[in-house]
């Protein structure tokens, strides 16, 4: 059996790095329109910004050990939507039921991950506890976050 060496994409990781960060910071620039309307300067902003995050070494490193956790959140998203489509869609299950089943298979999705990465994961999670201002941080975002659903919920 005919086996195929892809080994030399590990040497591309970099540049899919820099094409992820460059595109989803022009979509972000184009779409808030923060620095204007100019194409040129959204996409010089978006080019610097994409540099910097490859130049320096941490950040490179985390976006590209979460690249592939990336593309695999977007093919469990995938899934869940074509399972959805398959069982009828959420109108033909009834609002609830349809929610409900989504809502189950994302908590099963983050327990399976929480357990295949918990090795990757748990050295982070250590060092968080270090540091009070992070959980602050992380305790006052969760909390805004409450607030603004709540508030967008409401209206």
């Amino acid at each position: 059996m005919a086996t195929i060496d892809v080994s030399g994409f590990g040497t591309l990781l970099p540049l899919f790095g820099f094409l992820l960060i460059f595109i989803v910071v022009y979509a972000t620039l184009n779409k808030t329109k923060i620095i204007g309307e100019s194409k040129f300067v959204q996409l010089l902003a978006a080019f610097i910004v994409s540099i910097m995050f490859i130049l320096a070494v941490q950040p490179r490193e985390y976006i590209l050990s979460i690249i592939p956790l990336f593309a695999m959140l977007i093919i469990v998203m995938f899934l869940i939507l074509a399972f959805t489509g398959f069982i009828g869609g959420l109108e033909s299950w009834g609002k609830g039921i349809g929610k409900g089943m989504v809502v189950v298979m994302l908590i099963i999705f983050l327990v399976i991950a929480y357990f295949v990465f918990a090795s990757t994961i748990s050295p982070f999670i250590s060092e968080i506890g270090k540091y009070p201002k992070v959980i602050g941080a992380i305790v006052l975002l969760v909390i805004s976050a409450l607030v603004s659903w709540v508030l967008v919920k409401s209206k």
